[in-house]
């Protein structure tokens, strides 16, 4: 969650950002990160040593899994 809101910081340059974290199931929870910018996050290429640029990469390895 980190990445996500770190990436909302860096690069939506808005004045506020939202995070939501919701339990689903018992052993589930949604997290939601909101930046309000109109324009669309961009994937970016990474090294193995680039501490950040990973947050779509995350949330694609995450999604859906149950």
């Amino acid at each position: 969650m980190s990445e996500l809101v770190a990436n909302s910081v860096k690069y939506a340059r808005r004045d506020s950002i939202r995070v939501v974290v919701e339990r689903t199931a018992p052993r589930a929870v949604r997290v939601a990160v909101t930046d309000f910018s109109r324009a669309p996050p961009v994937e970016r290429q990474v090294g193995d040593s680039d501490e950040g640029g990973r947050g779509l990469l995350l949330v694609a390895e995450l999604e859906g899994r149950g």
